[in-house]
């Protein structure tokens, strides 16, 4: 009876293996695919796509490098249009088309992040919700949890361009609605058509020594001190695009110069 209980552990173990074997051959070909189709000009894009992975439905719209002729660069742009999602490896969906950094820092360590975010002249002016720019912890499904929202979020819905931050130190958070939460920052001035850019420190710890401080065009807009993100054994990761909730619109938004460093100097910031 042990050995066939045995068995049948060693058959599911294999199982289990061989399922998340081919999900990492499809996200290899995926992103595969993908170079052949878009021409890496960009240090910032070069480094950010060897080491990230594409979370889109995979159409061939969904996520582009395009070259910037104003400013002599390469920018990347973000579509997602009416019942497009993406499935993740459980089998659910979500309406997204993103980049994950795949960059989860040490608990307690400061991380420097640094981008530009350009919503065009058309951009849908709806009550949908919308996250432009999040830093997500890795939820502990095998413990019940399911479902948290991003530690840190950029958000644009309804025309208002929002900073928001979660924060706990419950080991295990099943009840998702009643998490803690900040809004740092708030804005309807949030002008389309426009680059915007935007710079992070952030020491993820959900202690009361975390801090955030975020400077856009160079003014600093968010200076906090206090608990950030969860009780986890990894930091947040960092994705970027759309991420929203279901709408009959078509949204596009672009990102260019996305960098992270351990240091102000490693993002070519001066204070």
């Amino acid at each position: 009876m042990i050995k066939r209980f045995l068995l049948f552990l060693l058959f599911l173990l294999c199982l289990v293996s061989c399922y998340f074997l081919w999900i990492k051959l499809n996200e290899t070909n995926a992103k595969k695919d993908w170079l052949q189709k878009n021409e890496i000009k960009s240090q910032w894009l070069s480094k950010l796509i060897s080491h990230g992975r594409l979370l889109s439905p995979g159409k061939s719209y969904s996520i582009n490098a395009i070259n910037d002729s104003v400013n002599k660069g390469q920018s990347l742009r973000f579509e997602l249009r009416k019942n497009e999602y993406w499935k993740d490896i459980t089998g659910d969906h979500s309406f997204r088309s993103e980049i994950d950094a795949r960059d989860n820092p040490a608990m307690g360590a400061e991380k420097w992040y640094r981008f530009s975010i350009r919503l065009p002249d058309d951009f849908p002016i709806e009550d949908n919700r919308l996250i432009l720019a999040q830093w997500h912890g890795a939820d502990k499904w095998w413990l019940g949890e399911h479902n948290r929202s991003p530690v840190l979020a950029f958000r644009y819905r309804n025309g208002e361009f929002n900073i928001r931050l979660m924060h706990s130190d419950k080991r295990i958070i099943k009840d998702v609605e009643n998490i803690p939460s900040e809004k740092l920052f708030k804005t309807k001035i949030f002008p389309l058509n426009e680059w915007h850019d935007f710079v992070i420190q952030a020491r993820w710890s959900y202690k009361n020594d975390g801090l955030i401080n975020i400077w856009w065009n160079n003014r600093q807009i968010v200076n906090y001190k206090g608990p950030v993100g969860y009780n986890d054994n990894i930091g947040p990761h960092f994705q970027f695009g759309i991420y929203r909730d279901s709408t009959s619109k078509t949204y596009v938004s672009y990102m260019k110069n996305v960098i992270m460093g351990n240091q102000a100097m490693e993002i070519d910031f001066k204070k």
